[in-house]
């Protein structure tokens, strides 16, 4: 039977603000958890696209989770990361999770450099409609973009609160999202910021009105 990989610490997209922080992964047979299986864990990415592996290996415990510890911050790039994991065990057929994105917002910044890149709104002013609030379609795209990389969409509202969306662009470096503001939102000016590679790629407004 092939054993199952999941991926359970990060998930996918997810911005790391924590240190000590542990990739966690658990090995399954069907339902059954798997102990003993060697595990494999692989990352890509950061400001520099390194490929770390071969000292990431563990085993898995009597339930079937393993671990990689990052220790610090500050020795990762800057960034954000693919990852997966693979495992064996004598008996079974060897399996892989699937691939998903972490980000790291500390660490080593040499090289970030702007990408260039365009946001607008489908509208420039929005009214709050009773029960149902308002939907701000963003879309734009950014230059160099790399598929499976993070663009981070950061939208601050006219008091300086802000919220983030996390979205993926197509092979041309492409993205829409759509931001939802509930019926008691401020009105006023709200700011767009995009981010790739944690460099910032373009900026616009839109207005919440009565």
């Amino acid at each position: 039977m092939t054993l199952k990989v999941s991926l359970i610490f990060p998930q996918d997209g997810a911005v790391l603000t924590n240190f000590p922080a542990n990739l966690e992964i658990k090995v399954t047979r069907g339902d059954m958890p798997v102990q003993g299986a060697r595990v494999q864990f692989w990352m890509m990415g950061g400001l520099h696209d390194a490929e770390m592996h071969n000292a990431f290996l563990t085993v898995t415990d009597s339930s079937g989770y393993a671990h990689l510890t990052l220790l610090n911050q500050n020795t990762l790039d800057q960034g954000p990361y693919t990852w997966y994991a693979d495992a064996i065990k004598p008996g079974f057929r060897g399996g892989a999770s699937k691939v998903i994105v972490f980000i790291n917002p500390f660490g080593n910044t040499n090289g970030i450099s702007t990408s260039g890149g365009t946001v607008s709104t489908d509208q420039n002013e929005y009214s709050i409609v009773p029960g149902n609030g308002a939907s701000i379609v963003i879309h734009g795209n950014v230059n160099n973009y790399h598929l499976g990389q993070p663009i981070i969409l950061k939208i601050k509202s006219p008091s300086g609160k802000t919220a983030q969306i996390v979205e993926y662009g197509t092979y041309l470096g492409a993205f829409q999202s759509v931001y939802k503001l509930g019926q008691n939102s401020e009105l006023g000016r709200y700011s767009v910021t995009v981010s790739h590679n944690y460099s910032t790629s373009s900026t616009n407004e839109f207005h919440i009105v009565k």
